[in-house]
């Protein structure tokens, strides 16, 4: 039988140790890349998809963008088809500022204060996850998954 000499055998007991100790990967600010970011899905579901189905007001989303600088500011744009049991179907547009910042060792997507002129109609803060290139938040309408399709300029 052959047997590991004594300093590889303590360093393959100290490698165990320490990789058994490991920390889960913890938000840090460095894990948010700038872009522009398409969704991929709203809770689980490819786009178009309905967001709300509640008679007699039924609303699709039919695209949806998030575009953050390097700062972390942006702006959170959508595209709806709203049907209504008693009107025909309108396509609608929104594009709201929005903010992405690190508080209390997480990302927080926020509404920038609106303009009095205008009516911004977003979710509230939500948490944000990061993983490479696809961010996650929960909003108002459900689970939303990005993914970075462009470089912020």
């Amino acid at each position: 039988m052959r047997h590991l000499p004594r300093s590889a055998s303590a360093f393959a007991v100290v490698a165990f140790a320490l990789a058994g100790c490991r920390e889960p990967h913890a938000p840090s600010r460095a894990d948010l890349v700038p872009g522009r970011y398409a969704v991929v899905s709203v809770n689980g579901a490819d786009l178009p998809t309905v967001i709300i189905d509640d008679p007699p007001l039924h609303i699709s989303l039919l695209a949806d963008t998030l575009i953050i600088d390097a700062d972390g500011d942006g702006s959170w744009q959508s595209h709806y088809r709203w049907f209504s049991d008693v009107e025909p179907p309108t396509n609608v547009h929104f594009a709201v500022p929005v903010t992405i910042r690190f508080e209390d060792g997480e990302y927080r997507l926020r509404q920038v204060p609106c303009p009095p002129e205008q009516t911004c109609d977003v979710p509230p803060p939500a948490d944000v996850r990061i993983d490479g290139d696809t961010l996650q938040a929960t909003a108002r309408f459900g689970t939303f998954r990005w993914k970075r399709v462009v470089d912020a300029d």
